[in-house]
């Protein structure tokens, strides 16, 4: 952003401080931003009462979906009375054509955080998940599905209560929360656009390469199991190293028992159970409802609460069952079945129950509060200490780089290795380094991690280390919100010019990922020059050209894609074929069209043979 435009944001976000917004919301203190605008801490007036405000940005208009989104963020929040819920409580615009969001302040740190600190107790980690599916069943009893169900979009205060927020990518039947729009609402209330796909990949459905509108209630449960598998094991059964490795995991991998991911963890079987009915493959063979995942959080609950503190795990045994259960398992049978006939469990009764639906009134959303908090006060109270660090990291690469120069040009002895092996100290410095960029981008030290990042470029090619994709990513996008700070350029001119096809790989990870944020927009910029697409990969060009081209463009690609395409155009072609058609006249209609199904098999094939 011009340092002109970035003066007039920082000057207009400050404006709002101590001022009344609809003469009854006084602005206290800005707590944080993000890629969308801006959150407030303020106070009802009238009612004395804390509450947080949301201002999205004024050129948002130029982004349409992102203020209809906005919108029906706030009108499903105003429909909530749920204590697991964060509850919108007023909308509207300021003077200057803003739109803002009035939401239930929270105070807590976000379950994300929490589960930092490594694997919960079984008890603790069970009560969470309690609370997480009570309030999708009365989200889910409006016909809201989340879809963006992580720990970052769940708050944990003082009392260990959990509140869920931002229901910004949800998908919300307008006609179902009020008469009024019964006549007006001409769609089904999905806003996502044909190929596109938002949200946090660790948490996703596999659902989702269909596209958003694939995912159902039954992916909100999918991602409630894979946060209760991390917070029991401290690990995701799937950590791979980028999107395109991740959704390749999913869909041709069973997910692995708890007890084969982490073996060292204690975790009874009937709570091993629960977590793999949720994350099943198949929406099929998951839960089918809210109802039925808490009923059988809470058995699993009240079995472990009553069994001796001293005894052995409680294994609950099905009165039906006509003996012991194989302990082969069938081919092509699910993990569930397959951890069944490792365990010896059977599936409780409880396990399979149906609840009634609760039917209460919904609501949601508080958007970025706990991660903009995170970020203000890590940038404030961290920032002397990331410069010393990155000082400190900088020299130590720059005496190595020195000491390797001086050594090359001394007489080599007969006893001189010849490997070009890395020293252990070099190797012993990488591991360091990506630890510090690891446990800062956990914190959201955006400094830190990047200069840390920087440090392990100068003695490794960091953007070919897929074992950390997802942290480069998470960096990259963290430190465009700091435009001013040198590390910022250094990053981005890292990936764009100094790191191969690699760093453009990592480019288009974050255009994909971060969407409308500052780091999205920019990595897009960057993609879209003639000089970087001269030195992308095949499979990379078709990718960007795909997405960017318009249906009937699309459909004369449908050759390249097939023949030079990998898991990332895959992904788009069967999101368009998955996508629904308002009319089967229209350009943009994939589901029927052959010739997107032959070029689909025909790049499954390739990619499979290879």
């Amino acid at each position: 952003m011009p340092p002109d435009s970035l003066q007039s944001e920082l000057e207009r976000e400050r404006a709002l401080i101590g001022k009344l917004v609809a003469d009854r919301y006084y602005v206290e203190a800005l707590i944080g931003k993000g890629g969308m605008g801006a959150v407030y801490r303020g106070e009802q007036v009238k009612l004395r009462k804390r509450v947080a405000i949301k201002v999205l940005q004024p050129n948002a208009e130029r982004l349409p979906q992102m203020v209809e989104r906005f919108e029906r963020e706030a009108i499903a929040g105003a429909h909530i009375e749920h204590p697991n819920v964060a509850s919108a409580i007023d909308f509207g615009r300021l003077d200057d054509g803003s739109y803002y969001l009035v939401t239930q302040f929270v105070e807590g740190i976000s379950l994300g955080k929490e589960m930092a600190r490594g694997p919960m107790p079984v008890l603790r980690a069970l009560r969470v998940a309690q609370q997480v599916a009570s309030a999708l069943v009365a989200v889910h009893a409006k016909g809201i599905v989340h879809r963006d169900l992580k720990p970052e979009n769940l708050l944990l205060d003082a009392s260990e209560r959990i509140k869920l927020i931002d229901f910004g990518l949800s998908k919300v039947r307008l006609d179902l929360l009020s008469p009024q729009t019964q006549a007006t609402t001409k769609n089904d209330g999905a806003l996502t656009t044909a190929g596109m796909v938002f949200g946090t990949v660790a948490y996703m459905p596999p659902e989702i390469t269909l596209g958003m509108d694939a995912v159902d209630a039954r992916g909100d449960l999918y991602a409630l199991g894979i946060i209760l598998y991390e917070m029991l094991s401290g690990r995701r059964p799937f950590e791979s190293s980028d999107v395109v490795s991740h959704f390749k995991h999913q869909r041709l991998e069973e997910p692995p028992p708890i007890s084969v991911r982490a073996p060292t963890v204690n975790v009874p079987a009937p709570v091993q159970a629960v977590v793999m009915r949720l994350i099943q493959r198949s929406p099929t063979d998951r839960y089918q409802t809210a109802a039925e995942a808490l009923a059988a959080i809470e058995s699993v609950i009240v079995g472990l609460e009553r069994a001796p503190a001293s005894g052995p795990a409680l294994t609950p045994v099905d009165d039906d069952a006509a003996g012991e259960l194989p302990t082969r398992v069938p081919p092509g049978a699910s993990s569930f079945t397959a951890f069944k006939a490792r365990t010896g469990t059977q599936v409780p009764k409880w396990a399979l129950a149906v609840v009634g639906v609760v039917s209460v009134a919904l609501g949601c959303a508080l958007v970025l509060l706990l991660r903009s908090k995170d970020d203000a006060r890590h940038h404030t109270k961290e920032a002397h200490s990331d410069e010393e660090e990155s000082e400190s990291s900088s020299t130590r690469s720059k005496t190595r780089t020195t000491a390797s120069a001086t050594t090359s040009e001394a007489p080599v002895s007969s006893a001189a290795p010849t490997s070009s092996a890395p020293s252990t100290a070099n190797t012993e410095d990488v591991e360091a380094l990506k630890e510090r960029m690891r446990k800062a981008s956990n914190k959201k030290s955006w400094v830190t991690a990047a200069n840390a990042l920087l440090s392990l470029s100068e003695i490794e090619p960091i953007a070919e280390d897929k074992s950390i994709r997802s942290t480069i990513v998470a960096v990259v996008a963290g430190i465009a919100f700091e435009p001013n700070h040198p590390s910022t350029e250094r990053i981005f001119e890292l990936f764009e010019k100094k790191s191969g096809t690699a760093g453009l790989d990592v480019l288009y990870e974050v255009a994909v990922s971060r969407g409308a944020t500052k780091a999205g927009q920019r990595a897009e910029v960057i993609l879209k020059k003639p000089d970087v697409r001269e030195r992308a990969t095949p499979a990379l060009r078709i990718a960007l050209e795909f997405r960017e081209a318009s249906c009937e463009k699309k459909r004369g690609l449908l050759e390249r894609a097939a023949s030079e395409g990998d898991l990332r155009v895959l992904m788009q072609l069967q999101a368009l074929r998955g996508a629904k058609c308002p009319s089967k006249k229209d350009p943009c209609c994939f589901r029927e069209d052959g010739p997107t199904a032959d070029a689909i098999e025909a790049l499954k094939t390739r990619l499979h043979a290879n």
